[in-house]
């Protein structure tokens, strides 16, 4: 696994390859919880996706892309409106979310980076 910084993933993007981020971990309702986001692109601009999961290791579940979503009407993430650049995407999620500029990584990576699977 390697983190990928701001500069490297929009030749990803243009070359059709999802790339995501952990945001982190938080507690709904006395469960523990994930929250990451992918970014897609297509000719209608940058697709964010973001998923918010129970925590559900110790069911025996091994991945983090199997974990239930917290919203039954979004298990496949909370789609957002497309926008027209990879800036303009950066720069929402840092007015909503703590990410890094340093830490994302191709789509699948994400087990590692939570310490399952």
């Amino acid at each position: 696994m390697r983190y990928l910084n701001e500069c490297e993933i929009a030749p990803l993007l243009n070359a059709g390859k999802v790339v995501e981020q952990f945001i982190g971990e938080f507690y709904h309702q006395g469960f523990k919880c994930y929250r990451y986001f992918s970014l897609q692109k297509d000719r209608h601009g940058i697709h964010l996706l973001v998923f918010e999961k129970f925590d559900e290791s110790d069911e025996g579940l091994t991945s983090i892309y199997d974990f239930s979503s917290l919203d039954p009407d979004q298990l496949y993430g909370k789609e957002h409106d497309s926008f027209p650049s990879l800036n303009a995407v950066l720069l929402y999620l840092e007015s909503e979310y703590e990410i890094s500029s340093d830490k994302f990584l191709l789509a699948g990576q994400l087990d590692q980076v939570v310490g399952i699977g």
